[in-house]
């Protein structure tokens, strides 16, 4: 399964609302444009609806969407016959040359607590995402670190 990033810009006609939204959809084959516009535009109508708009007549993307391949979540060796257990991982993802820091989790699957070069693989992805999230290019997750790792079971 591959991992997508789609961010895109949608409003209103009447009144004029707009709203900016990102999402990840995992699947196996990149997502349509009609896909994101459905998951994207779910997204932008719950955000206006958060903020009191009820009336969404009309709501289409404006402008272009912004589409980024994400790194895979790292996967247990092949053969490990044990049941995977579901595990919080959260951080915040700090990136100076952007000036933000956001908080950021996920949730993945593992035998056990997650030894810690798959916490490293696990937090280059939460880096990537977080980049991509503020649809940012790829390249800054190189230079974004990671703070406040935490793993908790789910179980």
């Amino acid at each position: 399964m591959k991992r997508f990033c789609g961010r895109g810009s949608y409003q209103t006609d009447s009144p004029p609302l707009y709203a900016t939204v990102s999402g990840i959809i995992t699947q196996a084959d990149p997502p349509t444009e009609s896909e994101w516009d459905e998951f994207l535009g779910q997204k932008a109508a719950q955000s206006m609806e958060q903020y009191g708009h009820k009336d969404l007549a009309g709501l289409h993307r404006s402008g272009r969407l912004q589409v980024t391949e994400l790194k895979c979540l790292p996967a247990p060796p092949l053969g490990d016959a044990r049941p995977l257990l579901p595990w919080r991982i959260s951080a915040i993802v700090s990136c100076e040359e952007q000036r933000f820091e956001d908080p950021i989790s996920m949730i993945f699957h593992w035998p056990e607590q997650p030894p810690q070069e798959v916490q490293r693989a696990i937090s280059d992805v939460l880096a990537s995402d977080g980049i991509a999230l503020r649809g940012y290019d790829q390249s800054y997750a190189e230079v974004t670190e990671v703070l406040n790792l935490k793993v908790e079971t789910l179980v």
